[in-house]
């Protein structure tokens, strides 16, 4: 019974308000480092956003993340004097939530984000708003990935052993996906070797820009020098070079701040030197691009004023910083498309797993086609093999099952255990065992006039009784074994029997046969002197006539020899009837099927020619010399030559014109040897065929049958490995056919090479 699993309580109001207040607390937490951002260069700034409003969309749905992504990107108006990071993340939550049914995590989903609508939105943004340059549009792409992958693994990171449950606004653990895990892990591997080396190499960009600047400086201070203005406020604009490239200068000599000049002839919107300004416009890229470099030397006329555009050495330093972030991309590029191949190839083997799994019970299962690794072939093969072992014990258990409901209808048959019997009341209690509705618990009361019986039936390991229930007809048979305590049983069985008292009815019709079988040689013996005298009287009453010379005693002497005759064939019937009923020892010995068959049919004579049927024998002597009782084939013989002439005496009531033909034909078949008794007699009714082999059944009259002949048949051909089968003869004949298989087995020649010559 499968286990019941209570619903969680449902929080009290006050513990709700407990959970909200922290929760409130966690997003003011959130807002508050969200508004904070880590600058790594102009422009390389790490900031906590997208973990925020990712996690959100996961605890409250696409409302809630929609409100937390403007909430936690409004910072960036600050930051960057624009909306678009804002729109960024809408963007953002409703991708991933379009997509909520595709079964992908968040990180695949951003991956697919930035690979469609991020970078191309990005792209013409930075382009239209900043004419940006290739090298900070990839950078600003790159770095805003980054960012997002981030997030998104550590927010499935959270929700992948814990989920949420908004009613009771609590988290509740659950089991770990191993694939998600992989993936997770993978990712993370990735994703965190990326970051550190794109976090290095910002850093790095620093001293690379600072290093081109402080160079810069030092030629432009050095060319103001030997080549100062003739005239004050007349700048002298020219170029000069550096390890990198050609730079721009403008050198005034004035003794005042000369930032208008500079701005008109240099068009910068910014001097770096200028007064006010502050470090959060130096961490943007679009102030070194929009600004100039200032410095004040002295010269041999008075103060100049050296200023050079620094647009160029950021485009240096970031296109620098590009071309070392590449290597890194390409990796990242790579690393991805592994995880991509190793996911689809875990998945693969998981749904092939899956595969076989689902076919529990099939019988003849086969190992799904397909490429797995190598840690799923075995489990798979032995699952398998186990699968395909279980099926067959499957099937067994239902053939068993089938016979033993087969079983019970036939006999109704219970399998009994733990059984219990209380002498006192006649109580018999059990467990009843069944394989369609289960164990369960009975008890019966046992006839007052048999309780005798089971309680001397209680000696023993094994026992055995036959009793009556109170309440039902019909008589049981109780069966017994594994003795357990006093009157108690561990095993057992209960079936009703058809006919009451069967075993002494059996040994009550056996005791019969042999009082019959010793009343037929008492009364053999008893004939035998009687005939011997009228045989010897008859004799001499030849001899004395043949002494008398007259014509007239011929007749007499005739009338003698006929007696004489007619006693040498009442001793040959005597004698075989002492045969036939004389008690069947099993004594073999190589005979002739055919010699046995003429002996039965002479034995049967005088009935055959009381009841006007012919017997017609289809036999060659010696052409079947078989390992055989001879008695044994002589009472199969006997019995059915008598039950052809009880049938065909039978149809003669029906239909006089019956012939009455016995045919006894005896031919081989292979090594085997068929021998078929045909009558043209009743037949066979169909509804009692399956029933002709069975003990005491009979069809004749009362009195006429004991229902053993047939029976004794079947037992006696079993005995020698043959076979034994009764037909009705089709249309437009009539009667039945006996066939009786004697096995090549028993030919005399398997037994050596013994041959009996038998006269022609």
């Amino acid at each position: 019974m499968a286990e019941s699993r209570l619903p969680p309580p449902v929080p009290s109001r006050r513990a709700r308000a407990a959970r909200g207040a922290l929760l409130a607390l966690a997003a003011a937490a959130s807002l508050w480092a969200a508004a904070h951002r880590i600058v790594l260069a102009p422009g390389m700034e790490l900031y906590l956003g997208p973990i925020f409003y990712l996690a959100a969309y996961r605890l409250g749905g696409v409302r809630i993340g929609l409100v937390a992504a403007v909430l936690f990107m409004a910072p960036s108006l600050w930051w960057w004097g624009h909306g678009f990071p804002i729109l960024f993340a809408l963007g953002h939550v409703l991708f991933v939530w379009a997509l909520r049914r595709r079964g992908l995590p968040l990180v695949h989903r951003t991956i697919l984000y930035h690979l469609t609508i991020g970078w191309a939105a990005s792209a013409l943004f930075m382009t239209w708003h900043y004419h940006a340059t290739t090298a900070v549009i990839c950078l600003t792409i790159l770095r805003k990935a980054l960012i997002d992958m981030s997030g998104a693994l550590l927010v499935d990171s959270l929700f992948l052993a814990f989920t949420f449950d908004r009613a009771r606004l609590a988290f509740a653990r659950r089991s770990v996906s191993l694939l998600r895990l992989i993936e997770l892990s993978m990712l993370w591997l990735l994703t965190l070797a990326a970051v550190l080396v794109f976090t290095e190499d910002a850093r790095q960009f620093i001293d690379g820009f600072v290093s081109q600047r402080t160079e810069l400086e030092a030629r432009a201070k050095a060319f103001a020098r030997d080549h100062p203005p003739a005239t004050p406020d007349v700048p002298i604009l020219a170029a000069i070079a550096t390890s990198k490239a050609r730079q721009p200068i403008l050198v005034v000599r004035s003794a005042q701040w000369p930032a208008a000049l500079i701005r008109d002839r240099l068009g910068c919107t910014h001097l770096d030197d200028e007064p006010g300004t502050g470090p959060r416009r130096r961490n943007t890229f679009v102030y070194w691009f929009l600004a100039c470099h200032v410095e004040r030397t002295a010269g041999r006329a008075g103060p100049v004023w050296v200023a050079t555009p620094l647009r160029a050495l950021a485009d240096l330093a970031y296109a620098d910083l590009l071309l070392r972030l590449t290597a890194v991309a390409l990796l990242l590029i790579a690393a991805m498309l592994l995880h991509l191949g190793v996911r689809i190839a875990l998945t693969r083997s998981l749904r092939l797993w899956r595969e076989t799994v689902e076919g529990l019970g099939r019988p003849d299962l086969t190992r799904p086609a397909g490429w797995t690794f190598q840690e799923f072939d075995a489990p798979i093969g032995q699952f398998v093999r186990a699968n395909n072992a279980y099926v067959e014990m499957a099937r067994e258990r239902a053939r068993l099952a089938a016979a033993a409901a087969e079983l019970n209808a036939a006999v109704n048959l219970t399998l009994l255990s733990d059984i219990r019997y209380d002498p006192a009341t006649r109580r018999l209690a059990f467990v009843e065992i069944d394989h369609q509705a289960g164990a369960r618990a009975r008890v019966l009361t046992v006839h007052a006039h048999d309780a005798a019986a089971l309680a001397g039936a209680t000696l023993g390991d094994e026992a055995m009784a036959e009793l009556r229930i109170e309440g039902q007809g019909g008589w049981h048979l109780l069966i017994v074994r594994e003795p357990c305590g006093r009157d108690g049983w561990r095993w057992g069985c209960l079936m009703r029997l058809r006919t009451p008292r069967v075993a002494e009815t059996v040994m009550l019709h056996q005791a019969r046969l042999i009082e019959l079988s010793a009343m037929a040689s008492a009364l053999s013996h008893e004939l035998r002197q009687p005939l011997f005298t009228i045989a010897l009287a008859a004799e001499n009453g030849v001899a004395q006539l043949d002494a008398i010379d007259d014509p007239a005693t011929a007749r007499v002497a005739a009338k003698f020899a006929r007696i004489v005759e007619q006693v040498e064939r009442a001793r040959m019937i005597i004698e075989r009837m002492s045969r036939y009923a004389r008690v069947e020892e099993s004594s073999e010995a190589v005979i002739d099927l055919a010699e046995i068959i003429t002996r039965a049919a002479q034995f049967m004579r005088p009935l055959l020619v009381a009841r006007d049927v012919r017997l017609v024998v289809e036999a060659v002597p010696g052409t079947a010399l078989f390992f055989l009782p001879q008695v044994g084939i002589e009472q199969i013989l006997v019995n059915a030559i008598q039950n052809a002439i009880d049938a065909i005496a039978t149809q003669r009531e029906r239909d006089p014109a019956t012939e009455g033909v016995i045919t006894l034909a005896l031919a081989a078949d292979g090594e085997d040897a068929l021998l078929r008794i045909v009558d043209d007699g009743t037949g066979i009714e169909p509804a009692i065929a399956p029933d002709l082999f069975d003990a005491f059944h009979t069809t004749k009259p009362a009195g006429q049958g004991t229902g053993l002949g047939l029976f004794i048949c079947r037992q006696i051909m079993r005995e020698l490995g043959g076979a034994i089968s009764l037909e009705t003869r089709d249309f437009p004949a009539r009667g039945c056919c006996l066939t009786l298989r004697f096995p090549g087995a028993r030919r005399a020649s398997a037994f050596g090479a013994y041959r009996k010559e038998v006269a022609a």
